[in-house]
């Protein structure tokens, strides 16, 4: 839950305000001071906003990282997993932020070598915002808690 605190405590995910389209908008003689029940847009859960994201362009690797993401704070190692996989694979190096969550992945399921490969790939890439930059900086927590583990370890 900690290492994802830093997506969902940045500046951006305050920011963004949700305005909701109404059919009143849309036609100012069908507005009302109430609105029915069966006439209010219904929120849509986050797993849905996210395929439907990625279902409009499937080579959005910002959506898969997210897709990643969100995955990752469902306890959903594997699909999320797949999700950061996807990212890298459409464009390989885009964040920082996804390999940092990639290496994770790779770290819950075992894979040391492979975790700590893409955690060094992450720190020499630039951090291009805010959010690479956070995950740059746990890139590095990591690597070094696993270096140590590593090291008690011989």
């Amino acid at each position: 839950p900690l290492l994802f605190s830093f997506y969902f405590s940045s500046p951006m995910a305050s920011s963004v305000e949700s305005a909701r389209f109404t059919p009143s908008m849309a036609d100012p003689a069908k507005s009302s001071s109430h609105t029915s029940t069966n006439q209010k847009e219904r929120p849509k859960s986050p797993t849905f906003l996210l395929e439907k994201s990625i279902k409009a362009n499937p080579n959005d690797p910002f959506a898969w990282h997210l897709m990643g993401v969100h995955c990752m704070t469902k306890g959903s190692i594997d699909e999320a997993f797949r999700c950061f996989s996807r990212a890298e694979q459409i464009k390989g190096g885009f964040s920082t932020s996804n390999q940092y969550y990639l290496a994770l992945c790779h770290k819950e399921k075992g894979n040391r070598d492979e975790s700590m490969r893409i955690l060094y790939s992450a720190i020499s890439l630039p951090a291009r915002n805010a959010v690479d930059k956070k995950g740059q900086k746990h890139a590095r927590v990591l690597l070094e808690q696993l270096k140590k583990e590593d090291k008690d370890a011989k």
